[in-house]
């Protein structure tokens, strides 16, 4: 009863309100007198209960509500009533994700303890920690995540989230971004971030990774060599711990992907020859050894090349570079891809052709370690711009190249991963080229000397140091040659002996001696053995082979000596009666003569002081000896005597007058006499001595002496003599039968050679009684009596 009475009270109490003035009305009306407060009897709490109006669960349970008083509302359904407890209970605390008992007390509402579920951002579990990424995703090998997953095992506090996924706050928060990494991990709150998977990553092993995160712990993912363009393919190259950065290329290779050749392929051979034809008589040619630039340029004088032939070789090896079967690099190929000669004419300046031959078969497809390449051109073929006759300052510039290059297949492997799909991408190397240019170059004028040039004072163009001697070494020199375009080259002497011939000196048939002289020279020696007169021949070369020829002329004896021929030297004027010893005229000109006398027996039969004829006909004089002793004009001379000295003295007795060696003058030499105009009288004494030199100044020399008498004898005491009577006249005939004559005849200054006596008529001259030639008393040993 009392229970019943208790419900009934507290459900009295949890009436809801719009029923609280009713039913207090009722308690007044069921209270006891005697109790106030208390109910009635049992008949009267039914009566009350039946005249009440009842409350809601909700306003019972919001003083505490019983199970009873649940159940009543629910029975029979118990996990309801449970619910409603329960329920109630967590209302008040307003658990988002909803709430549990912790003690599954549900006698009463006072009893059960209630918790509110965890909940992640006011969401609940299973779905709480739930977040879905439309601008991230996470690729793994599996499939694509978008959506993080987890248990939200605290308020905002997610755990347990899926791979690639952190918790640690109110969701499973995507792993924040590492560049270029497909997938990422890390733990709570984002820490110990790592790349599980960077894109391009094929396969954990070398060379199948466009990006690697080996390098720190897969911290980030860092840009491999690869096989794709945005990269490095680094062949032939190395990649330290596989990265890009670190692409290395092998020696003589450059580039982002190593696809530059640095080094040039050596041209091992560049031939170029012009022939005048099939005939191949003539030709020119370069130096097939040069393999560096600044060739030298390959002058000629020939304008009738009509072929050129050319050959060249190259080679360029591959490297040796290991390729690793696994290596996304399927193929590597490089040597040589081109190979060509050009030939480009050139005339006034100007190109006016150009000829090009490929050296076949080449291609970066299939390059090649080595090639030797011949090839011809026919440069008189009548198409094109004319090249023959090649003119003066014409060119052509033979070039040959070569190339190197080649090729690289690299394997796709995002194809391969992607799409399974083998897709082979060829790349080429950029190779270089190594080119050698030759030019060919006509000169067709003559080199000249300075001295062609009025008024230019320069050095000989050939000059012998002593042009006449007796030194059998003989130093010449040179200088003052040029050639306007392809310069002087060298130089080129030759030595001839002169021969007479009817006209003059010239060369001889045969050199005596040749050689060459370098540019740069200009002197030299030579030594002979045969006296002569030689020439030198002095030819300037230009590099086109033109060649100007000079010649130096000089005479060589050491044998050479004077000698004395025919009739002795005489004074001319002296009177023949004397012997040429007596000058019995009276004047002051005395004359000795010599003819033939003096003679350089050998100068003269060799001719070698003749003048010496042209080198040829029509050449120009300039370039004739002009210089020196001995030059093309004849040395004058007398029987190979080129230089009398006349030397005299008078004496009478004392020096009276005198004259040193004086040479005859030019014109006087062939005379083979001299004047002289002495001071003498009768009785003096003129001696008289000629010296004769030949060219070589050898000499011999030859003296006279002749004496002055031009006052006649004196005869005096001229008479007849008969006994001892002198100076007698005679009268009678008889008287003349026999007579004595006497005289006295002297002369003071030459004395007596003869006295000639005569008789004849005073009156006819034509009756002559008698004569006779008396040797002068003295003048002989003989005793001669007068008669």
């Amino acid at each position: 009863m009392v229970t019943h009475l208790w419900l009934m009270l507290t459900m009295f109490v949890y009436l809801g309100k719009a029923s609280n003035d009713y039913n207090e009305a009722l308690k007044q009306r069921f209270k006891r007198a005697t109790h106030p407060g208390i109910l009635m009897e049992k008949k009267e709490a039914l009566g009350f209960l039946h005249h009440r109006v009842k409350r809601g669960l909700g306003e019972e349970c919001r003083e505490g509500c019983s199970w009873e008083e649940v159940i009543e509302v629910y029975e029979p359904n118990t996990d309801r009533s449970k619910s409603y407890l329960l329920n109630w209970n967590c209302g008040a605390l307003n658990c988002p994700a909803g709430c549990y008992s912790t003690n599954y007390d549900y006698s009463h509402s006072d009893n059960l303890a209630v918790a509110c579920y965890p909940h992640c951002d006011r969401k609940g579990n299973p779905s709480a920690c739930e977040i879905y990424y439309s601008d991230d995703v996470q690729i793994t090998r599996a499939g694509d995540i978008r959506q993080g997953t987890g248990t939200c095992t605290a308020v905002d506090v997610c755990s347990g989230c899926n791979d690639g996924f952190y918790g640690g706050d109110k969701y499973c928060y995507m792993c924040g971004k590492i560049d270029k990494c497909l997938y990422r991990k890390c733990t709570d709150n984002n820490q110990n971030l790592i790349c599980a998977w960077c894109e391009g990553e094929i396969a954990d092993r070398p060379y199948w990774k466009a990006y690697t995160g080996d390098v720190d712990s897969r911290k980030s993912c860092q840009k491999a060599c690869s096989w794709r363009t945005d990269s490095t393919r680094c062949y032939p190259g190395t990649c330290a711990d596989e990265l890009a950065a670190n692409c290395q290329c092998a020696d003589n290779f450059s580039g982002t992907h190593c696809e530059n050749i640095d080094e040039a392929p050596p041209i091992l051979e560049n031939h170029g020859q012009f022939f005048d034809g099939i005939q191949k008589m003539i030709k020119i040619e370069n130096d097939p050894n040069h393999i560096t630039d600044g060739h030298p340029i390959v002058w000629t004088n020939f304008i009738m090349f009509g072929l050129a032939e050319t050959v060249m070789s190259a080679k360029y090896l591959q490297p040796n570079v290991g390729l690793d079967p696994d290596h996304y690099v399927r193929d590597f190929k490089v040597g040589l891809v081109e190979m060509k000669t050009t030939l480009k004419f050139y005339r006034g300046g100007s190109l006016k052709d150009t000829k090009i031959q490929f050296c076949q078969p080449m291609s970066k497809y299939e390059p090649i370690d080595f090639l030797n390449c011949k090839q011809s051109f026919y440069v008189s073929s009548y198409t094109g711009p004319a090249w023959l006759p090649f003119q003066h300052d014409d060119k052509v510039i033979y070039t040959v190249s070569a190339t190197n290059g080649g090729f690289l297949k690299v394997q796709d492997r995002d194809e391969y991963f992607n799409r399974n799909v083998e897709v082979i991408n060829q790349y080429f190397y950029q190779g270089q080229t190594t080119t050698r240019d030759f030019e060919y170059h006509w000169d067709l004028v003559l080199p000249y000397h300075c001295s062609v040039a009025s008024g230019t004072a320069c050095a000989q163009f050939v000059s012998i140091q002593s042009d006449i001697t007796n030194n059998p070494v003989i130093t010449y020199s040179w200088g003052g040659w040029s050639d306007d375009m392809s310069g002087i080259s060298h130089f080129q002497y030759q030595l001839f002996d002169l021969v007479h011939t009817a006209g003059g000196l010239m060369d001889g048939f045969s050199g005596k001696g040749s050689g060459t002289l370098p540019n740069g020279t200009t002197s030299a020696t030579l030594s002979l053995t045969e006296p002569g007169v030689y020439t030198i021949h002095l030819s300037a070369f230009d590099n086109a082979g033109n060649s100007k020829t000079g010649r130096g002329i000089f005479f060589f004896d050491d044998e050479s000596v004077v000698t004395l021929h025919g009739d002795d030297m005489k004074c001319e004027t002296a009177s023949k009666d004397t012997a040429y010893l007596w000058v019995i005229k009276d004047t002051p000109s005395v004359k000795v003569i010599w003819p033939e006398r003096f003679q350089n027996i050998r100068h003269k039969h060799n001719s070698w002081l003749n003048p010496v004829l042209p080198l040829a006909a029509g050449a120009d004089p300039i370039y004739e000896d002009l210089y020196g002793n001995r030059t093309n004009v004849e040395i004058q001379h007398m029987h190979g005597i080129v230089d009398f000295q006349v030397a005299y003295e008078v004496h009478d007795p004392t020096l009276k007058d005198s004259q040193i060696f004086t040479s005859l003058p030019a014109n006087q030499l062939k005379d083979q006499f001299v004047s002289l105009s002495v001071d003498w009288a009768d009785g003096d004494r003129l001696n008289v001595t000629v010296q004769a030199f030949d060219v070589l100044r050898e000499s011999n020399m030859e003296s006279l002496v002749v004496y002055r008498d031009v006052s006649p004898p004196i005869i005096e005491n001229l008479w007849l003599v008969k006994g001892d009577r002198v100076n007698i006249s005679v009268h009678s005939v008889e008287d003349f039968s026999e007579m004595t004559i006497e005289w006295e005849a002297y002369d003071d200054h030459s004395g007596l050679e003869t006295v000639y006596w005569k008789l004849y008529d005073n009156y006819e001259t034509l009756v002559e009684h008698g004569h006779e030639d008396i040797v002068a008393q003295g003048h002989t040993d003989v005793s001669v009596k007068n008669k």
